[in-house]
């Protein structure tokens, strides 16, 4: 949508507020450190993301040939 508006300033506003919103948590867990729970959490995240991607692009191919 950026790009179709023809705007620098709002391209650059977007590029830094998704840098942001990916390191901000890092940045926080880094310093803070994590729980019990969240390591749960992320090792469960970790072992599921590979198969909700590979459902993901299945989907979007199939949407695509239809």
């Amino acid at each position: 949508m950026v790009i179709t508006l023809d705007s620098y300033a709002l391209a650059v506003a977007s590029g830094l507020l998704f840098a942001g919103l990916f390191t901000l948590p890092t940045a926080v867990a880094a310093v803070t450190g994590l729980s019990a729970g969240g390591q749960r959490f992320l090792k469960a995240s970790a072992l599921a993301t590979s198969y909700l991607t590979a459902g993901l692009l299945y989907a979007a191919a199939a949407y695509l040939l239809l």
